[in-house]
Formats: structure tokens, C-alpha cells, sequence
């Protein structure tokens, strides 16, 4: 696990977030999953 998701996770807990605590990370591979990678937005 690595820092900015431990900071996310105690952030959302501290605010009284669980559900953004607990989605957050799926929808932001999903984001990351739909979006051209930098090479392939370069070759365009």
C-alpha cells in the first residue's frame, strides 16, 4: 500500500466518508483503465 492511498483512507475515515473510502480506488482504476496512456496520446 502506498502513501497517497493510506492518506485517502485516513482522510475519509477522519471526514465520515465510508463509502468514498471504500470506492475510491475501483473508480479511480477505472478512470486510469479508460484513459490513453501518455504514448499512445503522443502517437495521435
Amino acid at each position: 500500500m502506498n502513501l497517497q492511498y493510506e492518506r485517502i483512507e485516513q482522510l475519509c475515515q477522519k471526514l465520515n466518508l465510508p463509502a468514498i473510502a471504500s470506492q475510491w480506488s475501483h473508480h479511480a482504476q477505472q478512470t486510469l483503465g479508460s484513459s490513453p496512456n501518455p504514448l499512445q496520446m503522443m502517437s495521435r
